[in-house]
């Protein structure tokens, strides 16, 4: 073999390592384009979910050791808007690329209305993240972009029409839960209804070993004697399993003013731990309603649809009558 040929050899050998090499080093294209296409994570592998607007507020909601979801480290997560959510993150797809010349609009609506997405592992390693900025004219269309990549695109959830956003874009309150009441029979220990102006119709459930006896809650209030009504008790008790408000009203001005007021009612609930839950509930009776012949506001009725409620943590609610009103029970409905 000749000088020549050995040195042609090498060259090419030389060449060969040298592709080699920065081949090994740089990210093939196909790769990058499918990874800032990508936007979905399994639920299962979800740990934690940070949420940002443009205008500071936070939100973080993360996966707790009892199964539930708990809101900026504090207020037990409302289920159904977690799973919601898990359900857009688990499905959202890239839907299409749009074209160039609707880029910078959809640009300036991710740096100016984008709400940012951190979504972790249970290890707490970030695993994803990206913006989500308008929607399309249709609003079948969310635009969404992938941290750390340059092209936006349009992403959907297959199979379901709507507004993407809608589903990660809540705020504060909207994101907790509703239970005035949450605890398992196994968990109680004593319920106490009172009602200011009905005394003797107040009472007191208590445990006692396996079983549970009705008392009045003042000691003014004549035991009733009678018999039990069977499952009375029992059935009641269920009732503080899970029972909701419509929503919160925290903003309400009239809060401050309810809480020198008389209520029509007062349920405390005392766990066997120690825990204690507690609502005090106000009606709202409907407002009154302008006679248009005589332009005098007119009275609709002593009839309660509604209750404001304060509870021990604070917060200011609105239930509904038809909901609660199995709460509501007199001291003589667990006797025969």
């Amino acid at each position: 073999m000749n000088r020549t040929y050995i040195l042609l050899i090498v060259f090419l050998l030389l060449a060969g390592l040298t592709g080699w090499y920065f081949y090994q080093g740089t990210p093939d294209k196909s790769s990058l384009l499918r990874e800032e296409r990508t936007f979905k994570v399994e639920p299962e592998e979800i740990g934690k979910i940070f949420l940002a607007d443009r205008y500071g507020t936070n939100t973080t909601l993360e996966r707790s050791t009892n199964g539930y979801w708990v809101v900026n480290g504090q207020y037990r997560a409302y289920d159904n808007a977690v799973d919601n959510l898990l359900d857009a993150v688990s499905r959202v797809e890239m839907n299409y690329k749009p074209p160039a010349a609707a880029v910078p609009n959809m640009v300036k609506s991710l740096s100016t209305q984008g709400l940012k997405v951190e979504i972790y592992n249970r290890s707490e390693k970030k695993v994803m993240a990206y913006y989500l900025g308008g929607t399309t004219q249709d609003e079948r269309g969310t635009f969404i972009i992938r941290e750390g990549f340059d092209q936006p695109y349009i992403a959907h959830i297959p199979g379901w029409s709507g507004n993407l956003r809608a589903r990660f874009d809540l705020t504060g309150d909207q994101w907790r839960d509703k239970a005035v009441f949450r605890a398992e029979m196994d968990e109680i220990e004593e319920v106490a209804v009172e009602y200011p102006q009905q005394k003797s119709q107040s009472f007191r459930i208590q445990r006692d070993g396996r079983d549970w006896k009705v008392v009045p809650f003042y000691d003014i209030t004549p035991v009733i004697n009678r018999p039990e009504q069977e499952g009375a008790v029992e059935t009641y008790i269920t009732e503080f399993e899970s029972i909701f408000a419509e929503t919160f009203q925290n903003s309400n001005p009239q809060r401050d003013s309810l809480s020198n007021q008389l209520p029509f009612c007062s349920i405390h609930l005392k766990k066997r731990n120690g825990d204690l839950q507690e609502a005090h509930f106000f009606p709202r009776y409907p407002k009154a309603i302008l006679n248009p012949d005589t332009g005098i506001p007119e009275p609709t009725g002593d009839v309660v649809e509604r209750f404001s409620v304060l509870t021990k943590g604070g917060d200011f609610m609105v239930v509904q009558e038809v909901v609660f009103r199995k709460l509501f029970r007199p001291y003589s409905f667990f006797f025969q």
